[in-house]
């Protein structure tokens, strides 16, 4: 059986083995449950994102998005599928010109928990919803619910709600890689593409 050592533990650490008692049940004790811990690591893996803009217009009340972390074969795939449809086509019509956009939109809707405005109420800081009076109730996504709240109710895709909630194509872009980077996902040949451009 091959052992590892253990490292020194001073008096007062966090990993301090409790003295006394059978060893494998003090060493238990140390490590807990691991699988308790992560689900509660998992439970808070996510990132809030804030729109730009929202704060500096109109009731100045901040808009945000939280977002879970990025799996990389869905990016993966999304790139895939908007990088071909931005290339010209063989009958020279061109590609779709905002394809890094909807790239973009395309993995923020996928990685979207919900989407929320923070409110400053007596005091007290509120994370409300946007749902069309029902601030108290649960948080649109990019959904109807939003599209409405936006008053933009003819837009009938995730995407296009995800578009329209920011200001512009560069704010998409720029959360897309703010996620990226806290999913620590990173698209090499995104850079390169980037970099060409």
């Amino acid at each position: 059986m091959l052992s590892v050592p253990m490292p020194a533990f001073s008096p007062g650490s966090d990993y301090e083995i409790p003295e006394g008692g059978d060893r494998v049940k003090r060493l238990a004790n140390v490590l807990g449950d691991i699988g308790a811990t992560r689900q509660a690591i998992e439970a808070k893996l996510w990132k809030d994102l804030e729109v730009l803009g929202y704060r500096d217009e109109g009731a100045h009340v901040p808009v945000f998005v939280r977002y879970s972390p990025l799996s990389p074969d869905r990016i993966a795939n999304a790139w895939e599928k908007w990088e071909k449809r931005g290339k010209a086509r063989k009958d020279g019509t061109p590609g779709h010109q905002r394809w890094r956009a909807m790239f973009s939109a395309e993995v923020l809707v996928e990685a979207c928990i919900g989407v929320y405005a923070e409110i400053d109420d007596a005091g007290e800081v509120l994370q409300v919803s946007l749902r069309k009076d029902d601030p108290l109730g649960p948080w649109t996504k990019f959904d109807a619910d939003l599209a409405a709240a936006l008053r933009r109710p003819e837009l009938t895709t995730a995407i296009d709600v995800c578009l329209a909630l920011y200001r512009t194509d560069g704010d998409v872009l720029m959360t897309a890689g703010s996620l990226q980077e806290f999913s620590g996902i990173a698209l090499p040949k995104a850079d390169e593409d980037f970099s060409e451009s």
